[in-house]
């Protein structure tokens, strides 16, 4: 499964709820499907200490010749956060 099917139903500038977000790094050998925006306003609202640190990183990779997609934005946290639910399904079935 392509980056295309992991996005589908996303917009390139969208923005979306997200709880403890992590971010990856050491990506080199893998497939960067989407990163938080890189620049001084990516982070709209809310309370995340020194959230500069993740300006531009990468929030969803998937690993190179292997059926491994991790994901850094808690897309199944307490239904509070369903606009990201679409990622897990995408990640989970293909087209």
């Amino acid at each position: 499964m392509g980056s295309v099917h992991l996005t589908a139903g996303y917009g390139e500038d969208d923005i979306g709820f997200v709880y403890r977000p992590t971010w990856f790094t050491g990506t080199d050998n893998d497939e960067v499907v989407a990163t938080l925006a890189d620049s001084d306003n990516f982070f709209v609202a809310g309370h995340w200490k020194d959230n500069i640190t993740a300006k531009g990183q990468a929030v969803i990779v998937k690993e190179q010749n292997k059926d491994v997609t991790l994901i850094g934005l808690e897309a199944g946290f307490r239904d509070h956060p369903d606009y990201l639910f679409r990622l897990l399904s995408n990640a989970i079935f293909e087209k």
